[in-house]
């Protein structure tokens, strides 16, 4: 089903009626996604489950276009459903730090045209999950992933422990990974 839905996973809050309309509306601009009404998790119930490759898409757009200061992405390998390049370009235009984490094997393989990203990119031998941190408040990552690429459900978690056990993953994996520069220098040295 390429539309899609939304289940809630037992969550509260003032936008969710409205993010839920947002998501099963027609698509919408970066623009509108951003400024659209965002997800209120309770601390009883941070989390919310989107299926449906297109409803996953635009959830995370949503999302991530409400970052306002940071904006951490964790890439496994998983694309967060192959978002539009101008994610990236539409936040750092806003003034958001873009960060990213990724392995090797996708930098070597050709996988991610690096210098296309911008923001601040670190690389490790192996990055073990795909995830974005935005803002250190929220958490989306995908759930399942079609045999194509396309995240077919998605996962937004907002304050609780389980968003902690991401974030401090997420800082773990930063501070442990080499900057793009010094990686892509010693890949060179080693090629030439």
């Amino acid at each position: 089903n390429g539309g899609g839905m939304v289940t809630s996973v037992t969550m509260s809050g003032e936008g969710l009626p409205q993010f839920r309309r947002a998501l099963n509306s027609p698509a919408l601009s970066l623009t509108e996604l951003r400024s659209g009404p965002g997800i209120q998790p309770s601390p009883s119930a941070p989390g919310e489950v989107v299926e449906g490759a297109s409803a996953s898409i635009r959830a995370a757009l949503a999302v991530l276009g409400q970052a306002r200061d940071d904006l951490l992405f964790v890439d496994g390998g998983t694309h967060l459903g192959r978002l539009p390049a101008g994610i990236g370009r539409d936040a750092r235009s806003r003034g958001v730090r873009v960060r990213r984490v990724c392995a090797r094997g996708e930098l070597a393989a050709g996988g991610r045209d690096a210098t296309a990203t911008a923001g601040e990119i670190r690389v490790l031998d192996v990055v073990p999950t795909t995830f974005a941190i935005v803002d250190s408040e929220m958490a989306v990552s995908p759930l399942t992933v079609t045999p194509d690429g396309q995240v077919s459900s998605l996962l937004v978690v907002g304050k609780s422990a389980l968003f902690d056990t991401a974030l401090a993953l997420a800082d773990l994996l930063w501070e442990r990974a080499q900057p793009y520069a010094t990686w892509r220098t010693r890949a060179l040295q080693q090629a030439g």
